[in-house]
């Protein structure tokens, strides 16, 4: 079978689109409008560059060629139309397929081939079987092109499909984008689902693995489908199984343990008193203790186990996924494992902080990598200000608590203090305006100077 041969991203292709990971409202879209019988002639598909987007267009001419679809579950996947469509779906072939083009824009011929598409869609069928225009990178056509569809779009030929993919839509005519009777935005899968993905095609090569290999490899492809299974195949390739250790040795980086003992080592422990609470400045923050001959240490273990300036590149992309994960953003990417780690990390840095790390880790990728590394070991992060140093907090969660419930004791105290004295002052006040002169006396034992 040719399936196999083929390298994965095309052999684990999805052959429907009930098969196509994540994108739920993607799918739920489609079925309704191809639930009904005015189906949707012009579809515009936009997303990131390795989304699936050509994918997905792939699978929606699918649906319109079945020829006994099911209106719940979508194309019957086992007449003679989905079979040929399987084919073409896996190696991009469509020698088999009658009435399917397919032209990527951005490419030389492209251009030429738009011409030749646009032409052509006005021939009537004679057998009213669907035909499939599929346009990748269409924002790449020319203007005049662009003019061109417009016509043709606005009242498209009975039975035509006109699919638009493209990871530019702002390149796009405004009036050629209206004319589009279905607008779908294609998303990146969830780092679950496509580890899910990757774990099924694991176990259908017999392969051994552990999630958070699967999770390294989808989150470091930048949740790109194609390259993530283009990476589980070169780590099965070379190391045998998808587990962790496996998958960072093929990529030659160092672990996210390690980096992590890089920041540990970095940022250094909070002082604590005799009691083990945490020692504070004059100002408020933890005083905070590092080790510089472990974080030599550590910094020699990484420079043995891979070049320098792969790790700052490693770290930047460590330092970054934790950044997104502190806001809030891009939680798709992050694992439960990651999520804690980063937290722990970064959950306390202000913004001076993080700036002044991003800045330094910036630094760092110009020349002399490992002098700069030393260096930092015996300066630590700094602020902006030459003559400040900055504090950083230290690993442990709790510590932060208990410190900033310590401060936020006595702030509380103060104000009780501020807020119990405002109020005598006010009860003194208007106890003053009703007083009598016998009460005034006896409020400071005072002798009575009328008997005087």
């Amino acid at each position: 079978m040719a399936g196999d041969t083929l390298d994965f991203p095309r052999k684990y292709r999805p052959k429907t689109i009930s098969d196509y990971i994540g994108n739920e409202d993607l799918k739920k879209a489609v079925f309704s409008a191809l639930a009904k019988g005015n189906r949707p002639q012009v579809v515009l598909l936009k997303g990131a560059s390795g989304c699936g987007k050509t994918t997905f267009a792939r699978l929606l001419a699918k649906e319109y060629q079945c020829e006994n679809r099911d209106p719940v579950n979508g194309a019957c996947n086992v007449c003679t139309s989905c079979l040929e469509f399987n084919e073409y779906i896996e190696t991009g072939d469509a020698s088999m397929l009658q009435y399917i083009r397919e032209v990527n824009v951005a490419q030389d011929n492209g251009k030429k081939d738009i011409e030749v598409f646009l032409d052509e869609m006005v021939i009537p069928t004679f057998d009213n079987q669907w035909r499939v225009y599929i346009m990748d990178e269409v924002h790449a056509a020319t203007l005049q092109a662009q003019n061109r569809m417009l016509k043709i779009t606005e009242e498209p030929p009975e039975n035509v499909l006109i699919v638009f993919c493209t990871t530019n839509p702002e390149g796009l005519l405004d009036t050629l984008i209206n004319r589009c009777r279905l607008k779908l935005a294609v998303r990146k899968p969830t780092v679950t689902d496509l580890s899910n993905l990757l774990k099924k095609v694991c176990i259908c090569e017999d392969s051994e693995y552990d999630m958070k290999g699967l999770n390294y490899i989808a989150t470091t492809s930048e949740l790109t489908i194609r390259e993530s299974l283009s990476s589980l195949e070169r780590v099965l390739n070379e190391e045998s199984d998808a587990k962790y250790s496996s998958a960072v040795k093929v990529f030659n980086e160092v672990s996210d343990e390690l980096i992590t003992e890089f920041y540990r080592k970095l940022i250094g422990v909070c002082e604590r008193d005799k009691m083990g609470m945490p020692v504070l400045d004059s100002n408020g923050n933890m005083k905070i203790k590092r080790d510089v001959t472990g974080y030599i240490s550590v910094l020699n273990k990484i420079k043995t186990s891979t070049d320098l300036q792969s790790f700052v590149t490693t770290l930047s992309r460590f330092t970054m996924r934790g950044i997104y994960c502190i806001n809030q953003a891009g939680m798709d990417m992050i694992s439960e494992v990651d999520l804690k780690t980063y937290k722990n990390l970064f959950g306390n840095f202000t913004v001076e902080q993080m700036a002044s790390l991003l800045r330094t880790i910036s630094d760092l990728k110009s020349t002399d990598v490992e002098l700069k590394l030393l260096l930092l070991g015996y300066t630590g992060l700094t602020l902006s200000s030459p003559t400040s140093v900055m504090e950083l907090p230290s690993i442990d969660v709790g510590e932060h608590e208990i410190a900033n419930e310590m401060a936020s004791n006595i702030k509380n105290r103060d104000l009780l203090s501020e807020e119990l004295l405002q109020k005598g002052i006010a009860n003194c006040e208007i106890g003053l305006e009703s007083a009598t002169s016998d009460d005034i006396q006896a409020l400071f034992n005072a002798p009575d100077v009328r008997e005087q």
